[in-house]
Formats: structure tokens, C-alpha cells, sequence
């Protein structure tokens, strides 16, 4: 976990995609309220993920669901050195209730 992360009991969200058919249905919103639920029942307070600083569509969908940027960190795929940025969000009460 980054140093950046704060929270008493942090989870990571590590992978997260919706097939391009599925988008601007609610798919995602759906899945990110599924996310946040499992990681309630995990006992996590905090959710975080990184995600790569030229994915515009996905930072916006991370800030739409309450995540906020707290650092960033390089990662290095095959010899070319890319940006991560790490979001946060506290962990809510169900989403899926309602």
C-alpha cells in the first residue's frame, strides 16, 4: 500500500473494467456499489486504487463515485516508466440498499 493511503483499514480496488457496450448503463455504478459493499463486509474503512494519470474517463467515474487524488506512484510496463495516481474514498454504509 502506498504511504499515501490514509485510513485505519485500507482495501484496494485492483482491477476495475466495464465492456465498452455496457458503458453509460450503469454497469459501473452498479459493480463500484458491489466493490464498496465487499470491502464493508471486509471490515475496510478506506478504498483505494490506482489509476494511470492519461485515463481521463476513468478518473472522472472515480471522482463521480466520491474518490479523491492523495498521491501518485511509477510503475514500469515492459521499459517504459508510466504514473499511477492514487485515489481514496472512504468506505460507506451499503450502497446496494434501496
Amino acid at each position: 500500500m502506498p504511504d499515501c493511503v490514509r485510513g485505519h483499514t485500507s482495501i484496494e480496488l485492483w482491477r476495475f473494467y466495464v465492456d465498452t457496450p455496457a458503458i453509460g448503463r450503469g454497469v459501473a455504478q452498479r459493480l463500484m456499489a458491489a466493490v464498496n459493499d465487499a470491502a464493508l463486509a471486509a471490515g475496510a474503512d478506506t478504498l483505494w486504487l490506482g489509476v494511470w494519470e492519461h485515463n481521463a474517463r476513468a478518473i472522472a467515474f472515480y471522482r463521480k463515485c466520491g474518490f479523491h487524488l492523495v498521491g501518485s506512484h511509477v510503475f514500469v510496463l515492459g521499459s517504459d516508466p508510466q504514473t499511477d495516481l492514487i485515489m481514496q474514498r472512504a468506505i460507506k454504509q451499503s450502497e446496494l440498499a434501496g
